[in-house]
């Protein structure tokens, strides 16, 4: 037998009911054709009485009756009839011993009935049976179709189903078959027991029109074979007592292909009412109603009606997470599954006997028109109901696992299965799992199509889960594609949970307008693979953070084993696209793309390595700290790690703001535990003090081209390539530095600081609101050939008169160098090598303070201007206003009062400046004009056209006076061009401001001295 037919049994057995009930009330409706009397047991012929109108009987006594049967519509052989005995009983009646009917089906099936004797009733005039009845080990034999020119052996064959009843009576002329005795229908994989039956048929046709059983009892179905796998034809014994003559082989007429022009359709409706239960191992269905529909063709199943039937799906440990598997776990209790034909089983329980128990009646019903049951190619459909009150019930002992729901059914051929009730909790699903829990599982309707592998969900539904918090819940729909290990569902390939779908757990929640989870097979169960909220996209978390997207993926990877060897799927990578915002407490960070990479440490999920691109922007203000910002295109942090890189555009670059501090550059990066913040490329750092808010400009600018870095816990700022600073102490100041390279020093960040990055991967720092302790400039001669010096700027401004005039200068200082090293915490300005020193000083000179018509852009009431030129070193103290320089010092003062200019060459210069009134900063610069000057060693000075070689000069830039000295083996030398005169002298002092000098030596000379330039003639 093929494993076609064997899947027809299952389906035939209230069908094959009504076949026997036609051929029994049918079979005396097909003409007589060669009577042929055998040999009696004498060896005598009995030959049956001449038919005729005048006697009272039709039919006259006789043994070993054969009556061969044919088709009045096509003229085939139909049936053959055999009776040990025919006797009348008078009255049209008449008694048959041993009644045997073969009867051969266009199909090529061939039917075979006996009973131990029978009683019928012909009127006159008629060639057939009017109604009788049949008792005695009634049987009815169904056998499969042999090759051609082959016949069926009825006793010796094995028939693949045979029916058993105590007795039945018939009725032609109503087409009437029924007892009310037990009846049993046995196949080679079913059985099945009821009480009463009443079968109405049309003979015209051969159709039924209806069957009832009164009572079921039960019916089942046990597969003898490994489904797939194909039958030898066998021989059996006769279930029944041997019939005294052994019907000889015949075969009927060819059997004609259900597609032929004979073919006919039929349609039935057949109903199991009361009590209906059906169960296979553990599994068990109830309900108050079973409605079978079936098509049959040529009173057959149409190939490929009922494709490969298998149970629920194979039993899964699998354990689950939050995204959906939960719902997959319970689906796959409760759908059956299909395998393509031909395919081998693996050892489970396919012979498991499947039983299906009544208690009320079983009615078989011919349909006219098509239902819509059957309709789109559909043969068989079953549904389970129950009344308005009741529930269909399904469970499963082995696992469980149980089912609630007003109705399910079943359309075979195209291999739907729906579940559904009343309202959102119509359908209610239990499905226990040693590593889930119980998972309950609620929703209006679920349609499970084999053929396609794919679910859906119309309507809102949850599955919930108690024990472990765990619950998905949805609005409108949900859908999905099963996943099948060979022949059985293991779980759900992938589901789509639309509107307001969301997934909720102990560890918090997440949400969008639609989710999609994508599972993949693992040693015989589903793993989840990844997870996707579209649509207003949303998660949070227990500690109050969040993430808003337009879409949130997650993707999954097997966690570490548990003790039975299981392991629970872990996040290891989330993507956010869209409008995304993440949020934790006292921080917020806004992207076009979030991208996360997870791990997880005794079951908590941390992030490795974030990255954030878009229009990244990120604030965190949590009131213990200075507020924090970053902007960029793209930001990689490592949280784990403490450190983060911020990435920007050549048109918008990366920005890092902490308190009043703000970095921006194409690329920065931050380490929280070295407590560095490194700038790549052109970049700046400007730093507003919390006082200087209000100021207007920042307290500290700071611009490069190469590289800058700062180091938190060092308190050290370092720029590289084409430094420009600005620095403003206060609002009447400014120092400016231009340079190759610098290098400041600050006071170390406390450990008590904010840290550079925070463990969310947020960038801050400590800040710059703490003193620069030290700064070293460097110009580029130092590293390139042809390069410039460092140069140090210092502006002091008076304030103004009015709100909108302009700011006056009053003092200057320019210093540059191949080095500067400036010391603020003593004060020391040092250029260790040659360098320039330029003081400009527009105050009042003291003779003018007290006049109020002094006027400050009068040079005469100024101080004045010094330059300095060195090749080996300088020092100034800005707080005292010494200073010291040496090697080939240069010196010009150009004195505001009377805008002469003294110039002097030295090896060595000491002196001092004026320092302003009430001077505590020493990182102010506040130098003004000379006070003092000491030039030693080769001293040349120059002014008002005299020249002077000594070996040192004192200059009192306060007095206006010049003392110069030599040692005591050299003369000092004053060259008078306006005399003509060489003057040579142990010492000399002159005084500036009135021209006179006086000579020291032997004879001490006093030099008159003509009206020096620009004096007015004074």
């Amino acid at each position: 037998m093929s494993s076609t037919q064997t899947r027809r049994r299952g389906w035939q057995i209230a069908v094959g009911i009504a076949i026997g009930g036609l051929v029994i009330v049918g079979l005396f409706r097909l003409n007589p054709y060669r009577p042929v009397p055998p040999a009696n047991q004498a060896g005598e012929i009995d030959m049956p009485a001449p038919i005729g109108n005048g006697g009272p009987e039709r039919f006259s006594a006789g043994q070993d009756i054969r009556v061969e049967m044919i088709d009045e519509s096509d003229g085939a052989l139909r049936a053959v009839l055999t009776a040990s005995r025919l006797d009348p009983l008078g009255d049209h009646r008449y008694t048959i011993a041993d009644p045997r009917v073969t009867y051969f089906h266009r199909d090529g099936q061939t039917i075979y009935m006996r009973a131990d004797h029978g009683e019928v009733y012909i009127p006159s005039g008629q060639e057939h049976p009017e109604h009788g009845s049949l008792s005695g080990n009634v049987e009815i034999r169904l056998f499969d179709p042999v090759g051609a020119g082959s016949a069926v052996d009825v006793e010796g064959d094995r028939p693949v189903m045979i029916g058993y009843f105590e007795s039945v009576r018939f009725d032609t002329t109503l087409g009437q078959l029924s007892t009310e005795r037990p009846i049993r229908i046995v196949g080679d994989e079913f059985v099945v027991r009821g009480v009463g039956l009443d079968a109405l048929a049309n003979l015209s046709d051969a159709s039924l029109n209806s069957l009832r059983i009164t009572r079921g009892r039960f019916a089942r179905y046990v597969p003898s074979v490994a489904i797939g796998a194909s039958r030898p034809r066998e021989k059996t014994e006769s279930r029944s007592r041997p019939a005294p003559r052994t019907p000889p082989r015949t075969s009927g007429p060819p059997a004609e292909t259900a597609s032929g022009p004979q073919a006919t359709n039929r349609l039935y409706r057949i109903d199991f009412a009361d009590d209906v239960a059906l169960t296979r191992g553990g599994r068990r269905i109830e309900s108050d109603q079973l409605s079978l529909w079936v098509r049959l063709r040529d009173n057959r199943l149409p190939e490929g009606a009922i494709p490969q039937l298998k149970d629920v799906s194979k039993r899964s440990s699998a354990p689950g997470v939050p995204f959906g598997p939960a719902l997959a776990h319970a689906i796959a209790r409760f759908i059956p599954a299909a395998q393509p034909e031909g395919e081998p089983n693996e050892p489970n329980d396919d012979r498991l006997p499947i039983e299906l128990r009544w208690s009320g009646p079983m009615i078989v019903t011919p349909l006219d028109e098509t239902p819509s049951e059957l309709a789109g190619g559909n043969h068989v459909f079953m549904r389970f109901s129950s009344s308005p009150a009741g529930q269909v019930r399904i469970s499963d002992t082995e696992t469980g696992s149980t089912a609630t729901c007003a109705w399910m059914e079943y359309a075979a051929t195209t291999q739907i299965a729906r579940m559904g009730g009343e309202g959102e909790a119509g359908v209610r699903l239990l499905a226990p799992n040693e590593n889930l829990g119980t998972v309950e599982v609620r929703l209006a309707m679920i349609e499970v199509d084999l053929g396609r592998r794919s679910f859906d969900i119309p309507g809102p539904g949850f599955a919930d889960n108690a024990e472990t918090g765990q619950r998905i819940q949805w609005a409108t729909h949900a859908s999905g594609d099963l996943a099948f290990d060979r022949e059985h569902v293991i779980g759900v390939e992938r589901a789509l949970f639309e509107g307001a779908a969301t997934v909720i757990s102990p560890d918090g929640r997440a949400s969008g307008d639609s989710l999609t989870t994508t599972f993949e097979p693992t040693g015989g169960s589903m793993r989840l693979r990844r997870a996707v909220f579209d649509g207003h996209a949303r998660a949070r978390g227990p500690r109050q953070e969040s993430l808003d997207g337009d879409r949130i993926e997650v993707y999954f990877e097997p966690g570490q084993p548990d003790a039975d060897g299981s392991s629970r799927p872990v996040p290891t990578l989330l993507i956010a696209t869209g409008q995304v915002v993440a949020r934790q407490p006292g921080s917020v960070a806004r992207c076009e793309v979030l991208t996360a990479e997870l791990g997880s440490i005794d079951g908590t999920v941390r992030a490795d390595r974030v990255e954030l691109e878009g229009a990244v922007s990120f604030v965190r203000d949590d009131g213990s700290s200075p507020r924090s910002t970053a902007t960029a295109d793209r930001i990689i942090a490592h949280p784990q790690q403490k450190s983060a890189e911020l990435f920007g555009r050549p048109d918008h670059p990366a920005e890092v703001t902490h308190g009043g501090t703000t970095l921006t550059g194409p690329q920065i990066s931050l380490d929280e535990i070295a407590r560095r913040v490194r700038v790549f490329g052109r970049g700046k750092l400007v730093h507003i003090e919390d006082d200087q808010v209000d100021r207007g400009a920042p307290a500290l600018t700071l611009t490069w081209m190469t590289d800058m870095l700062f180091d938190d816990g060092e308190g050290l700022i370092e720029g590289y390539g084409s430094i420009h600073a600005d620095l403003v102490p206060d609002p009447l100041g400014i120092d400016t530095i231009d340079a190759h390279r610098v290098r400041l020093i600050m006071e170390p960040a406390s450990d008590m600081d904010a840290p550079i990055v925070a463990t969310d991967g947020a960038p801050a720092w400590t800040g710059l609101d703490r003193r620069i302790r030290t700064m070293e400039i460097f110009g580029s001669v130092l590293y390139e050939t042809g390069g410039t010096d460092a140069i140090v700027r210092s502006r002091r401004f008076a304030e103004a008169s009015e709100g909108d005039a302009p700011r006056t200068l009053v003092r200057a200082m320019n210093l540059s160098g191949a080095r500067i090293i400036a010391d603020n915490t003593s004060g020391v300005l040092t250029v260790p090598g040659r360098g320039r020193l330029l003081l400009v000083d527009h105050t009042p000179a003291d003779s003018a303070r007290s006049g109020d018509e002094t006027d400050l852009m009068d040079p005469r009431g100024m101080r004045g201007a010094a330059l300095f030129d060195w090749d080996n070193s300088m020092q100034l103290d800005r707080t005292t206003g010494r200073f010291a320089m040496d090697r080939n010092v240069h010196v010009s003062h150009k004195r505001a009062a009377d805008g002469g200019v003294l110039y002097l060459v030295c090896d060595s210069l000491t002196g001092t400046a004026r320092v302003a009134d009430g001077q505590t900063d020493p990182g102010i610069n506040t130098i003004g004009d000379l006070e003092f000057v000491d030039a030693v060693g080769a001293v040349y000075a120059r002014w008002d056209g005299r020249e002077l070689l000594c070996d040192r000069i004192h200059y009192d830039a306060l007095a206006g006076t010049v003392r110069a000295e030599s040692n005591q083996s050299s003369r000092i030398t004053l060259v008078d061009p306006i005399r003509a005169a060489v003057i040579h002298a142990q010492a000399a002092t002159w005084n500036l401001d009135t021209g006179e000098a006086q000579l020291e030596g032997t004879q001490p000379v006093v030099v008159p001295v003509g009206p020096l330039p620009g004096n007015d003639g004074r």
